[in-house]
């Protein structure tokens, strides 16, 4: 969060991503987020004008975690992409961030949707920009056309897409195999794409 924010912001903040999460925004209670903090919920609104401001600022907070947590992944030397994909399952159980960010992007309240969607997709934009930019660095894959590298960018995009799906399914019902195997075998499938499009 920012460093400009005063210690109540913030520690009502850490307390809101985790209540959303759970709940999601029509089930979180602010009387409860601000229990939670030690406060009246009268007080929550010397900090927020509503629990829209609320539930966006913990939004852009996700946003911003999560990216720089995209951006650590590829910092990683190995495969485009993998380090992400194999770090995503132990990231799920450990952040809130991403946990509230899937939740709130796969089912956003309505009147919020546009806002949510536009944010998810730059979250997106990020991860496909970063995983572009590490197939170009990859031996043998760095003369794949443009037309190549947007394809297996979306293939990419696709099967984060997929096991985000999987994260929050396997979460509810805790089956902790289903979302490796899916995750082995579109790997495998896009390890076995990218060494034909090398030979060719």
């Amino acid at each position: 969060m920012s460093p400009r924010r005063s210690p109540s912001v913030m520690r009502i903040g850490t307390a809101a991503a985790k209540h959303f999460a759970e709940c999601g925004y029509h089930g979180a209670s602010l009387n409860e987020i601000a229990t939670t903090v030690g406060i009246k919920k009268a007080s929550l609104y010397a900090h927020f004008k509503s629990k829209d401001e609320l539930f966006m600022m913990v939004f852009d907070d996700a946003l911003a975690d999560e990216m720089a947590f995209v951006t650590r992944c590829f910092a990683t030397a190995g495969e485009a992409g993998a380090h992400y994909c194999s770090q995503m399952k132990p990231r799920y159980a450990e952040s809130v961030s991403l946990r509230f960010l899937l939740q709130t992007a796969y089912l956003p309240p309505a009147h919020l949707r546009q806002r949510i969607i536009r944010g998810y997709r730059d979250y997106l934009q990020h991860l496909q920009n970063l995983f572009t930019n590490q197939l170009q660095q990859q031996p043998g894959l760095h003369e794949l056309t443009a037309e190549q590298q947007a394809h297996f960018s979306q293939a990419y995009l696709g099967i984060v897409d997929g096991l985000h799906v999987e994260l929050i399914y396997t979460d509810e019902l805790s089956d902790d195999d289903h979302f490796d195997k899916r995750r082995t075998a579109l790997w495998t499938l896009l390890r076995q794409s990218l060494a034909l499009a090398a030979e060719e």
